[in-house]
């Protein structure tokens, strides 16, 4: 994304809105990157889909 990180981004709508739920949609599938959005606000078990490509 141009101007933020999705991982920032989830932060601050987070931040900003609690009661808004976050979906990530992402082709990375690094534990690390998918815990990060987990503790910035996506919610485990709806907040995050691995798109796999090929």
């Amino acid at each position: 994304m141009p101007v933020m990180s999705g991982i920032a981004a989830t932060k601050e709508i987070s931040s900003l809105y609690p009661d808004t739920k976050v979906l990530i949609l992402t082709t990375f599938n690094e534990d690390m990157l998918i815990f990060e959005g987990l503790q910035n606000g996506a919610k485990c078990g709806q907040g995050i889909l691995l798109l796999v490509i090929g």
